[in-house]
């Protein structure tokens, strides 16, 4: 549609809704049908306005948004890690004294979605290959070395 046709339409509202209506005649897989839902916070029933909505308010997602804990690994804690670890990857042993080309990645031995946290004895220092291809799994066995829990 050029901007001459917006002249045939009495407002912009009406013309969303011929475009809208154009749109999903043309793209009929990506009409979102509105169903009941459960608010993750209240577990109220509500319809959702839009296609990601959690909550079933906008009181309910901020109290939500207050309540996660913002994890955020700070600059201190990462070199506290790297330090402990001798800046050496603990799963294969590579390290930019050997190889400068080597780049270091703080890992959680136990992932972040599988409850893993930012403790200090589930992080561990890993080579950029080895952190990228370990991804979101979980290998008890394999670690060089055993840290001290934290207290």
């Amino acid at each position: 549609m050029s901007t001459r046709d917006y002249t045939k339409f009495c407002g912009y509202e009406c013309g969303y809704k011929y475009r809208r209506e154009e749109y999903f005649k043309k793209y009929p897989e990506k009409i979102w049908y509105r169903e009941e839902q459960k608010c993750l916070l209240c577990n109220k029933n509500y319809i959702p306005a839009q296609r990601n909505q959690l909550y079933c308010s906008v009181d309910c997602r901020k109290i939500a948004q207050e309540k996660k804990p913002k994890q955020t690994l700070y600059y201190k804690l990462r070199f506290e890690i790297l330090e402990r670890d001798h800046f050496t990857c603990q799963y294969c042993g590579a390290s930019p004294r050997k190889n400068p080309e080597v780049k270091l990645h703080i890992d959680h031995k136990n992932p972040k979605n599988n409850g893993g946290g930012y403790k200090k004895n589930n992080l561990i220092t890993a080579c950029e290959y080895c952190n990228l291809g370990k991804w979101c799994r979980f290998y008890p066995n394999i670690f060089k070395n055993d840290f001290p829990k934290d207290e």
